[in-house]
């Protein structure tokens, strides 16, 4: 082999090993792209399961009785007041019946609001819960007293700190229904 074409050689691999290079870092570039189109996908769908108690929405009476809960998908906190008419679902609730269902969110949904039907209270009955604090894996789990709603499960409570302040205060356990 003669040194221009030694030196030919040299470059053709230098080119070839540039071009795998750019290659590889393309193809990182496109699974990172993927990976979060993969994320976007899964915050666009909200499961939701709710866990009426056998004395659901009973107040001071032993015998339950069925509820209504709305579930909207609000861009902007300023909504919450409109909860029952924005309402992407309308879900009945019967004591003792457990409801699991999937929505679809809007692109633009920063918050979900929760309206539960409740007879005897009315502040312990809603949640404006921001979408940073749901959890991917678990669904959100909603429990149904006789006077209350709770979150069982389903948002991580380090995601949005002052959201969770409100709800270890708004959490507390009720003496009597009103």
């Amino acid at each position: 082999m003669t040194d221009s074409s030694a030196g030919r050689v040299d470059s053709d691999l230098e080119n070839l090993r540039a071009h795998v290079e750019r290659q590889q870092q393309q193809l990182e570039m496109m699974r990172d792209e993927q990976q979060a189109l993969q994320e976007r996908l899964k915050r666009q769908q909200f499961a939701l399961t709710i866990k009426p108690t056998a004395n659901a929405n009973a107040g001071r009476t032993k015998q339950g009785t069925a509820s209504t809960a709305y579930v909207a998908f609000l861009e902007e906190e300023s909504q919450f007041s409109e909860t029952e008419t924005l309402a992407a679902k309308e879900i009945s609730i019967i004591p003792n019946r457990d409801v699991s269902l999937t929505l679809t969110m809007p692109p633009d949904t920063q918050f979900i609001a929760v309206k539960v039907g409740l007879r005897h209270t009315k502040k312990r009955s809603q949640f404006l819960i921001p979408i940073a604090s749901l959890t991917t894996d678990v669904p959100l789990t909603l429990g149904v007293g006789a006077c209350d709603v709770t979150i069982i499960e389903g948002i991580d409570t380090k995601l949005v700190p002052a959201f969770t302040t409100k709800l270890k205060y708004y959490q507390q356990p009720l003496v009597s229904c009103l």
